[in-house]
């Protein structure tokens, strides 16, 4: 029973979290069919939009796209070992205490 009792607690603590992410990946999936509708239906007037650069010189915007997911992901590990700095400091801290 204690087995049970704490699969149950365990899937009630992430249920919060399995919504959010559920609704993340719905509004991801009707933003992108947005984009499919959009780029059919200028995809005559811009036909080159996804392989030459916006301007003379410029990256082409996949380009752009992935240097600015590469940063978000050098930004989030930099937070997450500040985070860990942090409660680490904090944890030995409070051991000092006791």
């Amino acid at each position: 029973m204690t087995t049970q009792n704490s699969a149950k607690t365990s899937s009630s603590v992430l249920e919060p979290e399995n919504n959010i992410l559920d609704a993340i990946h719905a509004n991801q999936t009707a933003v992108v069919d947005v984009a499919k509708q959009w780029v059919d239906s200028v995809g005559e007037a811009l036909p080159d939009l996804w392989e030459k650069p916006i301007a003379s010189g410029a990256p082409a915007i996949h380009q752009i796209t992935d240097a600015a997911f590469d940063l978000t992901r050098s930004i989030l590990d930099a937070q997450r070992d500040f985070a860990r700095r942090i409660v680490d400091s904090v944890v030995d801290e409070a051991r000092k205490l006791d």
